[in-house]
């Protein structure tokens, strides 16, 4: 009788074009092996094995159920597998008693599998978070723009606005698709709340419209738009800038007459997209 060698650990492609390794070796007619998509085929030959016969649709394997199966998944929540029908058919449940279904087991072992965006209706808008970031705050939008989501998981970028990413059109930001904004125009946040994206609050316009409607910039010390303090004269000024050119408005002893002097002139030059001051 020959030596017994144990074979467990040797790995080969099959015909089906995925790599599979022995976890088992319970002689040439008994062998258990594992895909490289964590599918084990049981009860195979060696022989099998050697001439990369052994498939998923192999019958002379039985489906390895994982069902009760956890992992902590990339966005830091634990999914358990509660259905397991084959390797590219799962259903998991996250920790929070949330259900994605139809997943593929190696998306499972990657922790690929995501939690779909919480939508919450208050009144006539819809309140959205995406639960799968850890400093994410939530977002507001018409309940008729609900389509717009499509089942995406959108994100906050540097700049605070809305986006999600697309393969063929790179980035989205999503008050530019809520406006179906053209190339050369911008979309203004009327309050100036990014989050806040229901049409109410947002307008078409062009880059300097744009700019005319900004808060306080972060080296302002008056607390008011427009006003700064002079050293050479005392006094506060207050200035504006109408298309890219700055313009003198006045300076004054008092820094809310000069606010006030700031307002009127926005409302002359800016109109509807003047950033008053609160006096």
């Amino acid at each position: 009788m020959g030596k017994f060698i144990d074979r467990t650990g040797e790995k080969r492609i099959m015909k089906c074009c995925k790599e599979a390794t022995i976890i088992r070796y319970g002689g040439a007619l008994e062998i258990d092996v594992m895909f490289d998509d964590g599918e084990i085929a049981e009860k195979c030959t060696y022989d099998n094995f050697k001439k990369g016969h052994i498939s998923h649709s192999s019958k002379e394997h039985i489906l390895f159920s994982r069902i009760g199966e956890k992992r902590q998944m990339n966005n830091g929540k634990i999914a358990e597998i509660i259905e397991y029908r084959n390797t590219f058919d799962i259903d998991v449940k996250f920790e929070c008693g949330e259900i994605v279904k139809s997943k593929r087991y190696d998306v499972f072992l990657k922790g690929f599998i995501r939690l779909p965006m919480n939508i919450r209706k208050i009144n006539n808008y819809l309140e959205v978070l995406n639960p799968n970031l850890k400093t994410s705050s939530p977002f507001i939008i018409d309940e008729e723009d609900m389509h717009i989501l499509g089942g995406f998981l959108w994100n906050d970028n540097k700049d605070g606005y809305v986006e999600r990413t697309s393969r063929k059109e790179g980035k989205i930001l999503l008050h530019r698709a809520i406006m179906s904004t053209p190339f050369d125009m911008q979309v203004d946040h009327k309050n100036l709340n990014k989050r806040d994206n229901r049409k109410s609050n947002l307008r078409l316009c062009t880059q300097s419209e744009n700019h005319r409607n900004r808060g306080l910039n972060k080296t302002n010390t008056s607390g008011y738009k427009g006003v700064s303090w002079d050293k050479i004269s005392k006094k506060w000024r207050a200035a504006i800038v109408i298309d890219g050119s700055y313009i003198a408005i006045g300076m004054f002893d008092d820094k809310k007459e000069a606010a006030i002097a700031y307002n009127k002139s926005a409302l002359k030059y800016h109109g509807n997209f003047a950033r008053l001051n609160e006096l």
